[in-house]
């Protein structure tokens, strides 16, 4: 029997998970930091100390699909997007938020 979904695909990342993906990351000096559906501020949280960060979060009126005033260009991104708007918010970060004068890194949990 399938689970009922959980209002707003509100499904938090495993620290876990974070932990271990970061421990991947070789961040450099003056990098930019991204969490596009920041959710409760697990995964921006653990971003690296003494780095930019940026952030959206529908919840508190920072839509990264319709951003207004709101500049989040960053080398790194890093989300667990809702999953029924995960395909827009990957092809937003690769078409909109992306560095593209430095190596990059973007990162999606999403469902398989």
């Amino acid at each position: 029997m399938a689970k009922a979904r959980i209002a707003q695909d509100f499904y938090p990342t495993p620290y876990w998970c974070i932990d271990a993906l970061l421990a991947h990351l070789k961040p450099k000096e003056g990098d930019i930091f991204s969490e596009p559906a920041m959710g409760d501020g697990r995964i921006f949280d653990r971003f690296p100390v003494g780095h930019e960060k940026k952030w959206a979060e529908l919840s508190n009126h920072r839509d990264y699909l319709n951003p207004i005033d709101l500049d989040l260009t960053a080398d790194v991104i890093i989300t667990n997007p809702p999953f029924s708007h995960a395909l827009e918010f990957i092809r937003t970060a690769i078409d909109r938020d992306i560095n593209r004068t430095a190596p990059c890194v973007c990162c999606f949990a999403c469902p398989c």
